[in-house]
């Protein structure tokens, strides 16, 4: 598709709303694979296991129970998203993929109960389920025609959008919060 950017999958551009176009640099992922899907499955495994260890940290950041069972349960969600792609990476490589990026550095003992840091993890996770649509759908559009692919892709993007649209209202609701203090 040359540097084009992707608008469009499968007749959903209006469910995701703002989310529509996807570069080819999104394609290409952090370690610039060159649209192989292996390539871009390895990328979205290790993204899936890096949101999941930020909801983690999510949790030791907030007293709140109600928050850290969202967390908990956004978590398993992204456990669930990895052993999909592990599924889907196993049946076209015929190997596990092994994440190996490196974890994301622990929390400070100022940053456990710090409303800032919460803030600031939030947008994070934020940031990281919208790039997971984006690959997704770019995924889905790469490989469309391979129905598997593009139908667990579709799921994994639909997932990701909710829980976006989860984690975008509750910053947006705590960042209000946190301003009028």
């Amino acid at each position: 598709m040359g540097s084009s950017a992707f608008a469009r999958c499968g007749g959903h551009s209006n469910v995701f709303g703002r989310l529509e176009v996807v570069s080819d640099s999104t394609l290409r992922g952090k370690r610039g694979a060159q649209f192989s899907l292996q390539g871009l499955l390895e990328g979205a495994i290790e993204d899936e296991v890096e949101t999941r260890a930020r909801y983690l940290q999510l949790i030791e950041m907030t007293p709140n129970r109600r928050l850290k069972a969202t967390f908990s349960s956004l978590a398993v969600g992204e456990v669930a998203h990895a052993q999909l792609l592990q599924q889907l990476y196993r049946a076209y490589a015929g190997v596990v993929y092994e994440p190996h990026r490196e974890a994301i550095a622990s929390l400070k003992s100022g940053q456990v109960l710090d409303y800032s840091a919460l803030l600031q993890g939030l947008g994070i996770v934020v940031e990281a389920e919208r790039k997971a649509i984006m690959g997704y759908r770019a995924i889905a559009e790469r490989y469309s025609s391979q129905p598997d692919v593009v139908r667990q892709a579709l799921v994994l993007a639909r997932s990701d959008f909710q829980h976006y649209r989860d984690m975008r209202g509750m910053y947006n609701k705590l960042s209000r919060h946190h301003s009028t203090r």
